[in-house]
């Protein structure tokens, strides 16, 4: 499962936007991806700005966007 997808579980699940670094660590909680880094809220964060089903909503900040 690649971050993007495990960060779509974690935010589906939660009852409003997430910091990178919640939605890391509930992604680890969960077993969802294994990170090989010490700077997992970056990691997250940058597939996150990449990926066009989530929009930062300040700083570090994700939702998943609204469907049209």
């Amino acid at each position: 499962m690649r971050i993007a997808e495990a960060a779509e579980i974690v935010l589906r699940d939660a009852a409003g936007p997430m910091h990178a670094r919640d939605i890391a660590l509930a992604i680890e909680e969960k077993n969802l991806f294994s990170f090989k880094t010490k700077d997992r809220a970056s990691v997250v964060s940058k597939a996150l700005r990449k990926n066009d089903k989530f929009e930062k909503t300040i700083a570090g900040t994700f939702q998943l966007r609204a469907r049209s």
